[in-house]
């Protein structure tokens, strides 16, 4: 590690070095080498805590937008720019420096790309020596930047910040860079240029900077171990260029940063530097469309944050803002935004400044909360329980604690509104043989097994008909006329619980209606919400602790400890024509279902196919039990089965047409079988399920009938 003061043109004795030892590590050091890497915690897939925890672990990077590829043009400024050679300096020596900029014929930078960093974002990091933007996923061979040098505070006791571009140093040994310092010692500020080839010292370019000074720079690979490099002082009208020869290791990274550089063998006071704006970033690499960005915290021993990046965007110019200092962190959105006292409700929270690494607590109200944070800081919690009320959802980082908005509230529902349950008055039920009429298509399959079951129909007042086996009774647990409740909007869903000795109506206004041990969680009417769209149907979580209710716009509303994984409108999809929902045993994925055929999935759902371009409209959608596939019914009675869902039979194949559209499908306690749903009540056995009377052969006429579940 080479003693820089001979070098600096009088800065007081002081060397710097543009690199620090690897991830704190203990070892020591040859005097004359410098390792160039990022100071990095671990990095385990996810950073979970408890609400006993004091601290959560580093993330896996996973996520913004990035950086754009530089282009065939000049990047640096021509103008009447004075033009110097790249200097040489100090041991040991750097080969191959090149011609004059000016006399070079790669002319101001240029490169052959024109692309910005990645959109795509790789999370959040935190190191002790670099703020800033780092491009990682693919082999760059150019980096470039503008930025203005930030004016630093002065100070009696020597601090240090350093302004640079580079490529390669990020959990490597081997980094190439060229930037700006900014000294604070003995009441003065030093301002100068320099670039650097790890393991070899820095070099200084003997030339005038300023704070304020538009600064421009470009690292770029023009041959095997051959980089050009320049840095340009646009206000001051200097460029200061050439060629070297380096080997830059697997060259894996670029990088636009503030740092805290290694002053006198020691890692620096941080200078106060204000804030840095970078603009026009541009890489080059062999595959571009792996690369991802990480935003990359810089904190003191302790863990508080002292120098943090901006939003980077790539709307104007592909810019960010370096800042110096602690930024307290902030709650933009709480989803779902209410959920019951008893607590146990997934709470999606996002916002501003969560950097994983150093994120110690979420509090609802006063009472902690157990929470996953990702990579991008998005925490996933589960909400403690509450007394009824509104209550703000807050974050404690090693920064401080988010301020209380209107942004973070949440909301706690006392089950006040559960509708009576009843066990008493029946509606009409049969447990006769009757075959089926004609409407039914014929049986093909073996005799019903042991792991069929009979089924419950629903009407739109809340009427439940129940058919059961012969020689059996039950599967009734009370009606909506049966209490003598009219609901406000017709009823368009009906759902069982996981053991089948319950089940939820919902309206189509979000009123939901529990029976059985079916337990009430909450309804959109009893918060005071009223959907953009109707609601058209609802899905239980596997443990029946939670429920889905979905709208036509395909908007998703959950209770109880069901989790929001998102919907169309969130995703800025806009429709008007979902007509169902089906989710995963897990409760932990949902799909919705489009009358076109389109399936959309959500969280660990997974996307296995669409029914797009059928002769018949969509009417409905079921999981399979084991959630590794799902049906689609349309109103003609064919099936449509994805993934582990196995078709079979249909109306069409049958050459059964139904007296009134088919409008739902339900599959057997095994995976065995499915029943269609007509809406007058027509129900068509496929595989090993069972046929126990439908209400035409028991001469009920209706039309409304909306759902079916097995009981």
């Amino acid at each position: 590690m080479r003693d820089r003061s001979n070098e600096c043109n009088s800065r007081d004795n002081i060397y710097v070095i543009h690199a620090v030892l690897p991830k704190r590590s203990q070892r020591s050091w040859l005097a004359w080498i410098v390792t160039a890497s990022l100071i990095v915690a671990a990095v385990p897939v996810m950073a979970t805590f408890s609400a006993t925890d004091t601290a959560a672990a580093a993330p896996a990077r996973s996520g913004s937008p990035r950086p754009s590829s530089m282009g065939g043009s000049s990047y640096l400024s021509d103008g009447s720019s004075r033009h110097v050679p790249l200097p040489s300096s100090g041991p040991p020596p750097i080969p191959g420096e090149g011609p004059d900029l000016a006399r070079s014929n790669h002319g101001h930078g240029r490169v052959n790309a024109n692309v910005s960093p990645s959109s795509v974002s790789n999370g959040i990091d935190s190191s002790t020596n670099w703020s800033g933007l780092i491009d990682t996923g693919t082999t760059y061979t150019a980096v470039a930047g503008h930025w203005s040098v930030p004016s630093v505070q002065a100070s009696t006791a020597q601090k240090a910040a350093a302004t640079w571009i580079g490529i390669s140093g990020f959990h490597a040994p081997t980094l190439i860079q060229t930037g700006v310092d900014e000294i604070a010692t003995s009441g003065t500020v030093q301002y100068g240029a320099w670039y650097e080839l790890i393991p070899a010292s820095p070099v200084n370019i003997n030339e005038p900077v300023s704070p304020g000074d538009v600064m421009a720079a470009v690292i770029n690979q023009t041959a095997a171990r051959t980089w050009h490099i320049a840095i340009q002082d646009v206000t001051k009208d200097w460029t200061a260029a050439g060629t070297v020869t380096y080997t830059a290791g697997s060259a894996s990274s670029a990088e636009w940063i503030s740092e805290r550089p290694t002053v006198n063998t020691a890692l620096s006071t941080l200078a106060d530097y204000g804030s840095t704006r970078f603009y026009d970033l541009k890489v080059s690499g062999t595959d571009l469309t792996a690369a991802s960005v990480t935003s990359t915290y810089m904190t003191s021993t302790t863990g508080v944050v002292i120098s943090y990046p901006g939003k980077f965007t790539t709307s104007t110019t592909g810019s960010f803002t370096d800042y110096y200092g602690t930024p307290l962190p902030t709650v933009t959105s709480v989803r779902p935004s209410q959920g019951g006292t008893a607590g146990g409700t997934q709470v999606t929270i996002t916002g501003t400044y969560i950097v994983p690494t150093l994120t110690k607590s979420v509090h609802f109200g006063a009472s902690a909360a157990n929470a996953t944070i990702s990579s991008d800081g998005t925490i996933t919690a589960t909400s403690p329980a509450e007394s009824a009320g509104t209550v703000n959802v807050t974050v404690t980082t090693t920064d401080g604690t988010s301020a209380a908005t209107s942004a973070d509230t949440f909301t706690y529902v006392a089950p006040t509104t559960t509708p009576p349950k009843t066990t008493t008055t029946t509606p009409p039920k049969t447990t006769t043989t009757t075959p089926p009429k004609t409407t039914t298509p014929p049986k093909t399959t073996t005799p019903p097994s042991a792991v069929s079951t009979a089924y419950d129909l629903v009407g739109a007042d809340g009427g439940v008909f129940v058919f059961d086996a012969p020689g059996q009774s039950g599967g009734f647990y009370g009606s909506l006329p049966g209490i003598h409740v009219v609901p406000n909007k017709p009823i368009v869903g009906m759902v069982a619980t996981a053991n089948d000795q319950g089940y939820f109506l919902v309206a189509a206004d979000g009123g939901v209606f529990s029976f059985g041990n079916a337990p009430f969680l909450g309804s959109l009417p009893g918060i005071g919400v009223t959907p953009a769209q109707p609601i058209t149907g609802l899905v239980a979580t596997g443990t029946d602790g939670g429920y889905f209710l979905v709208g036509r716009d395909g908007g998703v509303f959950t209770f109880g400890n069901a989790p929001f994984l998102g919907s169309l409108p969130g995703e800025g999809i806009h429709v008007d024509d979902i007509v169902g929902i089906a989710a995963t045993p897990s409760g932990n994925g949902y799909w919705l279902v489009a009358s076109t055929g389109q399936v959309y999935a959500f969280g660990a759902a997974k996307q296995l196919g669409t029914a797009l371009g059928t002769p018949s409209a969509v009417s409905a959608i079921a999981g399979s039990p084991t959630g590794g596939g799902y049906w689609i019914t349309t109103k003609n009675g064919a099936v449509y089965a994805f993934g582990t869902a196995k078709s079979f039979g249909t109306l069409p194949a049958s050459h059964v047409t139904p007296s009134l559209p088919v409008v739902g499908i339900v599959h057997t306690a095994g995976t065995g079988g499915y029943w269609l749903l007509g809406a007058d009540g027509g129900i068509f056995a496929f595989g090993d399920a069972p046929f126990y009377g439908s209400l035409p052969g028991i001469g009920v006429h209706v039309t409304d009938i909306v759902a079916a579940v097995p009981n």
